[in-house]
């Protein structure tokens, strides 16, 4: 599997179109060559997240 993945900041934005600033809890997205697009990040801020 090749895939992208990237964590809160400029790239994140760009690639994703989320902004988000990092922080001490990490959030990310692995962004597949083929296929949908995985978001991970703390289940306590999942409502907040997308």
């Amino acid at each position: 599997m090749v895939a992208l993945v990237l964590d809160a900041g400029t790239n994140w934005e760009y690639f994703s179109g989320i902004h988000w600033n990092p922080s001490e809890r990490s959030r990310f997205s692995i962004i597949p060559a083929t296929g949908e697009i995985t978001y991970i990040c703390p289940s306590f801020e999942e409502d907040r997240f997308l």
